[in-house]
């Protein structure tokens, strides 16, 4: 796709933290955290709306449905074992 470059670019321009967040809808919990994907149309104190410059460069990904978070945490942190 066309953004894929600029992704890339973007992606490898500095640090980049990988969180595991467990618990009690966890997932929502942390997308609403995140706000809105476009930092101009997050809600004030989200994680977007405070450190995101645009739709591309928003700082925050958080994977969404359950089978890309699935896919991620095997990517980032491997197979864990489940307590």
């Amino acid at each position: 796709k066309e953004f894929f470059a600029g992704l890339v670019e973007f992606i490898i321009s500095g640090p980049v933290v990988a969180l595991l967040v467990e618990g009690e809808n966890a997932r929502q919990r942390v997308r609403e955290l995140a706000g809105a994907t476009d930092p101009a149309r997050a809600a004030d104190g989200t994680l977007r709306q405070r450190f995101g410059s645009s739709v591309r460069q928003n700082a925050v990904h958080a994977a969404n449905p359950a089978e890309d978070v699935e896919r991620e945490i095997r990517f980032f942190f491997g197979n864990l074992s489940q307590p």
